[in-house]
């Protein structure tokens, strides 16, 4: 195969790894969202080598290579717009989950807060008088 085709083809799948990573984050599966993660991280280097070949096989720049560029730089840019949005979107979700984490602090500091005023009353010393 081509290394424009396989690189193409690399990016294809990044796409798709990023719509379901997108998926994944909306709906809080995290186990789901490491994969996909996991997926990508492993494209890099598939990504990196082929780009080797591609600069191999065409060391020189014309028409073709011109018009494959545009088209990578746009699918590229696509890709990077993917991915600042997942990056914006964990970004909103951690900063609510850190929020809601501080309101559990806080009612578990008032609920302790209330134990101590009005808990459990001390047992008796004196159970009978001699």
């Amino acid at each position: 195969m081509d290394p424009t085709q396989i690189i193409t083809q690399l990016l294809h799948e990044w796409h798709q790894l990023t719509v379901e990573e997108t998926r994944a984050i909306r709906n809080e599966d995290w186990p789901r969202v490491h994969e996909q993660q996991a997926g990508k991280a492993g494209l890099c280097s598939q990504i990196s080598q082929a780009l080797e070949k591609l600069r191999a096989a065409r060391p020189e720049t014309g028409p073709e290579g011109e018009e494959y560029e545009s088209r990578m730089a746009a699918m590229v840019e696509d890709l990077v717009a993917l991915e600042k949005a997942n990056r914006d979107t964990l970004h909103a979700k951690m900063q609510h989950n850190r929020a809601e984490y501080q309101r559990s602090l806080q009612t578990v500091q008032n609920v302790r807060g209330v134990a101590r005023a009005y808990g459990n009353p001390q047992p008796q010393l004196w159970h009978s008088y001699s």
